[in-house]
């Protein structure tokens, strides 16, 4: 098995670079929420102590998940800037 490839395409002249970064500050501001949601939700102590062990690593894969994703995010959308 291979792990994961990133490819990187130029743009430049291809796209519309206002609409692409208007289109990743939508991606980030998305992730941010969902990131939010997930610390939020880890915060609790009623949740993490109360949910099964299953959903507390499947709700700690989501934070990670999306913590990834809104740097990428980030990154992409300072190399436009």
């Amino acid at each position: 098995m291979v792990g994961p490839l990133q490819a990187f395409v130029s743009l430049a002249g291809a796209a519309d670079a206002v609409a692409e970064r208007a289109r990743l500050a939508r991606a980030v501001s998305d992730a941010e929420a969902l990131l939010a949601a997930a610390e939020a939700k880890l915060a609790n102590p009623q949740f993490v102590g109360r949910a099964p062990a299953a959903v507390v690593d499947k709700e700690r894969a989501r934070a990670a998940e999306s913590a990834a994703r809104l740097a990428k995010l980030r990154a992409q959308l300072s190399d436009l800037e």
